[in-house]
């Protein structure tokens, strides 16, 4: 994952959702079959934290840490 300018750019195993997720219930996802990829935004993040969370079609998950926004 890496950011671009207000977007977060995410790229994986083929999955069934990407999601960001931040404090409270700050969250956005995408869904769908096999997604390698997603552009998720990060407005909602400022002066916050966001979390990536890639669901697989098994019902695996993977994470990253937390990335704090200024």
């Amino acid at each position: 994952m890496h950011i671009e300018g207000n977007e977060v750019v995410v790229e994986c195993s083929p999955a069934s959702t990407i999601m960001i997720c931040g404090r409270g219930s700050r969250t956005d996802k995408v869904m769908g079959e096999g997604l390698q990829s997603a552009r998720l935004p990060l407005a909602r993040f400022q002066r916050s934290y966001f979390r990536i969370t890639v669901v697989y079609d098994a019902g695996r998950k993977a994470w990253s840490n937390p990335v704090w926004l200024q």
